[in-house]
Parts: C-alpha cells; structure tokens; sequence
C-alpha cells in the first residue's frame, strides 16, 4: 500500500500587481506562516514579502525550510 501527500506551499492568495499589502499581511497572519517559493514567485510578491519581514509590528521566525513563521508582535 502507498500513501500519497500533497502539500502546498501557499499560505496566502497569489500575489499580483494589484495586490495591497494589508491584504497580503492579514492573509500571511491568519495563516501564521509563508514559504520561500510564495514569497519568491513574482516581483510583487518579493517586494510585499520583503516589506512584511521589516514591517515592526510584525514577528518572523525560521519553521525550517521552506517555512517561515509570522505573528502580530503584542
């Protein structure tokens, strides 16, 4: 017998031009995590990615590859 396993790495709707940052962070939030490919996929998603892991109000943290944790800071 085999098993089978699927995992997606998307915490969050595709990033396009268009998409505002406040979407993407309460998105990211809800989620608590992100990866490196979702944060890697386009230009926007590298840009909005980036000003989320210096945002102050914010804390990142290493899940091990591909993750990275995020939480509001209290």
């Amino acid at each position: 017998m085999y098993n089978i396993h699927i995992d997606s790495f998307q915490s969050a709707p595709d990033v396009r031009r268009k998409t505002r940052y406040e979407d993407l962070r309460a998105a990211v939030l809800k989620a608590g995590r992100f990866s490196c490919f979702e944060a890697s996929a386009n230009r926007a998603a590298a840009s909005l990615f980036d000003q989320l892991c210096r945002d102050p109000t914010i804390e990142t943290w290493d899940m091990g590859y591909p993750w990275t944790g995020v939480k509001e800071r209290l």
